[in-house]
């Protein structure tokens, strides 16, 4: 629902491992009632852009939104949205499974294992926006057969991978924080057209995420990361992004440091907007 251009994090979230890149396909969408009910309906390759289906069968997907208190004046209930959507196709031999990766990019913490055959993804999220602070949640599960891929064409376990992020973000310099778009400061880092200048917007932010992948028969393991820093907003086009990072793995052998289960991370962005 939001671009790269807003996110509130350097990186998404490690759970967005369990879903394909942008895919070419075919899709719908609508709102009722200004936004009460939102629905989004299609189907793609659902393997990314550049790869090329490896069957004749579709990824389809549907997504539903509800935002009931949308039209309310209550300020604790106006900003409550919650959804889910639910995806499923079908994968040829030799294609591969999700795979580990932190938001660090630092460690595979689960080599992709081969699929064959059915899968579906389920998503579960809400949005609750308070005036200058945002929390948003999310679980994601993907479940990727492996048929006919064992001794004599014998169905193998599935990879079964489950994730669930929660973030929240709080601007210290009181603007509205917008649902999906950038945040405007009140006052410029640089004077705008009215004269007006101050130190642009502020932000404060923390997200907690956990990821699991299995395969039910070789190898498990898991992952969960804590990130937390500030965002500066110098301007509508110019921001600075600053995360710092805990990394833990339960298996210290697929760690990015071998033997030991802690990584420390920082990561940090410039971005700016034509």
């Amino acid at each position: 629902m939001r671009s790269d251009n807003n996110q509130d994090f350097v990186e998404r979230s490690m759970v967005n491992n369990l879903v394909p890149s942008r895919s070419p396909g075919v899709g719908a969408l609508g709102s009722v009632n200004k936004g009460v009910f939102e629905y989004q309906v299609g189907a793609w390759n659902g393997k990314g852009l550049l790869a090329a289906n490896s069957t004749g069968t579709p990824e389809t997907a549907l997504r539903l939104r509800f935002n009931p208190w949308k039209h309310s004046e209550n300020f604790w209930a106006k900003g409550f949205l919650f959804g889910g959507a639910f995806t499923q196709g079908r994968s040829g031999p030799g294609t591969l499974s999700v795979r580990g990766l932190t938001e660090s990019r630092s460690s595979i913490f689960f080599v992709p294992d081969t699929t064959s055959g059915k899968y579906i993804r389920a998503n579960g999220e809400f949005t609750w926006m308070l005036g200058p602070a945002a929390i948003r949640a999310e679980y994601d599960q993907t479940n990727q057969n492996r048929d006919n891929l064992g001794p004599n064409g014998t169905n193998l376990p599935g990879v079964v991978a489950k994730g669930y992020m929660a973030q929240m973000t709080y601007l210290l310099t009181r603007e509205q924080k917008p649902e999906t778009t950038t945040v405007t400061p009140k006052s410029n880092l640089f004077a705008d057209s009215n004269g007006k200048q101050g130190l642009g917007a502020w932000e404060l932010k923390i997200r907690y995420a956990n990821m699991q992948i299995a395969d039910a028969s070789t190898k498990s393991n898991r992952a969960g990361t804590l990130y937390f820093g500030t965002n500066w907003y110098m301007n509508r086009y110019v921001r600075y992004l600053l995360d710092l990072g805990f990394e833990r793995f339960k298996d210290p052998v697929r760690s990015p440091q071998p033997g030991d289960k802690n990584f420390f991370v920082i990561l940090s962005r410039v971005q700016v907007a034509f």
